[in-house]
């Protein structure tokens, strides 16, 4: 059996290249990468770029067995791979589609457009096996695809098991002194910067210097979010930047509750595993398929990310030490127990084994 993962350069920044450079499926013997990176042209040049590297697919994929295409459902993506699919269905190979990412709007275009459901059917629709992040995206795909049901698995992103080098959960049990909160992401406003930095300012007034909140990452919204907190002179919010490796896990290390109050077009986010991983309570939203990884039971799931009602949450929670404690180790064992690189690595092995 031998697969080519049809991925982005994985040298390169984004989700999707992270996820396989984690997993390192290419070191195994039978797996393979086709590297499907963005074409920088646009118009007809890039219709050309896009026609050889298609050509250059289907003489490639004669090789193998399996095709594993990772697509979004936006426009470039969804053109871009449904020609890949089409063109593996034609060789007749096994098809895993991995729908990585999700546009609503672009899920009502195709509602509405005819010849983009006909490409829908021509080649999605002649997958063999969905992955899906989350049950929400499986009823979405039903809802525009000709089917009544597909042959479909869930899957999630990964918690880098390198946080836990050198970590120990007793360290995460609530502390006594600061309390300090963590926002880790692409800084965009529709991630939830600003909701996250207003729930520290409530925070602030109930609980003083003893709340704060560490902001993890960069973006186009950066500059404006460091200019929101001066403007409104909100005290206790660090910048920490872009971090990877070991600054990140040290980082990690001391932060007590993650926030994440997103209403993005997510899939599921890698930082959410990973802060359960390091026995963090969650408070996010209740978007894409986050609900299906984090419940009232390790965290708040608030649909309409309340600043008021998040901040009231967090009261409660470190004014509960068992509760809090709980939280913790609950969060850890699980994400220990499901979404670890090593976890998620074999089910995926697995899933090609069964087609």
């Amino acid at each position: 059996m031998k697969v080519l993962l049809l991925c982005p350069d994985l040298k390169g920044a984004g989700g999707v290249a992270n996820y396989y450079r984690g997993l390192e499926l290419q070191k195994e013997s039978n797996i393979d990468s086709f590297y499907v990176n963005k074409v920088g042209a646009s118009g007809i040049k890039s219709l050309i770029v896009m026609f050889f590297k298609w050509c250059n697919f289907f003489f490639k994929c004669s090789s193998y067995d399996i095709i594993h295409v990772n697509p979004s459902l936006d426009f470039k993506s969804f053109i871009r791979d449904a020609g890949f699919i089409f063109l593996a269905k034609i060789r007749n190979k096994k098809v895993v589609t991995f729908f990585r990412g999700w546009e609503d709007g672009f899920e009502d275009k195709i509602r509405r457009s005819s010849i983009l459901k006909r490409i829908l059917i021509l080649s999605y629709d002649k997958t063999d096996l969905f992955i899906f992040l989350g049950k929400i995206f499986h009823d979405k795909y039903l809802s525009i695809s000709n089917k009544t049901e597909v042959r479909h698995c869930f899957e999630t992103t990964l918690a880098d098991e390198k946080l836990l080098d050198g970590f120990n959960i007793e360290t995460k049990l609530l502390p006594k002194n600061k309390i300090s909160l963590v926002f880790i992401s692409r800084i965009i406003e529709a991630k939830g910067v600003i909701r996250a930095i207003d729930t520290l300012k409530i925070l602030r007034k109930t609980l003083g210097n003893k709340v704060e909140l560490c902001i993890i990452g960069d973006g186009p919204d950066l500059k404006m979010s460091k200019n929101y907190v001066e403007e409104k002179g909100i005290d206790g919010v660090e910048f920490a930047g872009y971090l990877i490796g070991q600054e990140k896990v040290d980082a990690m290390q001391t932060k007590n509750i993650m926030i994440f109050p997103t209403l993005y077009g997510e899939g599921m986010p890698n930082s959410i595993l990973e802060g359960m991983l390091m026995g963090m309570p969650i408070i996010t939203s209740s978007v894409a398929a986050i609900p299906d990884v984090v419940t009232n039971q390790n965290g708040l799931v608030d649909p309409e990310v309340n600043p008021n009602r998040m901040a009231l949450f967090i009261q409660d929670l470190v004014g509960n030490t068992e509760a809090f404690n709980r939280m913790v180790k609950n969060n850890h064992e699980k994400a220990k127990a499901f979404y670890v690189t090593e976890k998620v690595r074999t089910r995926i092995l697995n899933y090609y084994s069964k087609l």
